[in-house]
């Protein structure tokens, strides 16, 4: 069985092989990306080659994971993920800055507090639903369910002293993401 991968831009829904941008760059101008995959597995985006505006500047280009909630600057790395076999059309989000807006009052990182002495705890504001933990290249590292609690002690987690993302899921429906180093 020959293992197919697919990437195509998207505008209003419909798949492009190639997008055309306005003349006039703007930094908050997105391309919604999708792909679609014939086996569940581990996949690599990253640039070839950048031309134009892209070439001696300093302008990032980010790839945002909506499913991972991390964005990624592929300028400087390549972004490795994991995904079943399928067509993604809302995963990714092709960006030229980092900022991204939230409504969320729940996305305030005082509503999460990690601690990693000796050990690593999480307490928050609201009952925890799961908690996912990535390591940078997307790859779940971690999971606990049925949480139903403000507060935890991750199980059997080992410390690499590498840059960590933690999702929290909450009861509500809420999610939070932030960094931590264990």
């Amino acid at each position: 069985k020959v293992n197919s991968f697919k990437i195509y831009s998207l505008i209003d829904a419909q798949k492009q092989a190639i997008q055309g941008r306005p003349a006039v760059f703007d930094e908050s101008d997105i391309v919604p990306l999708g792909f679609f995959i014939t086996s569940e597995g581990s996949y690599t985006l990253a640039i070839s080659a950048v031309d134009g505006l892209f070439l001696n500047t300093s302008q990032n280009i980010f790839l945002e994971d909506k499913q991972l909630n991390i964005i990624h600057n592929l300028k400087q790395s390549p972004y490795c993920f994991s995904s079943t076999a399928g067509e993604f059309n809302n995963r990714f989000i092709l960006r030229y800055s980092q900022n991204v807006l939230s409504t969320s009052s729940m996305n305030n990182p005082k509503n999460i507090i990690i601690n990693t002495q000796n050990k690593v705890s999480i307490k928050t504001i609201n009952e925890l639903k799961t908690i996912i933990v990535y390591d940078m290249l997307g790859r779940n590292i971690y999971k606990k369910d049925e949480i139903f609690s403000n507060e935890i002690t991750l199980e059997n987690f080992f410390k690499t002293n590498e840059p960590l993302i933690v999702m929290a899921f909450f009861i509500n429906g809420e999610v939070i993401s932030t960094k931590m180093i264990y």
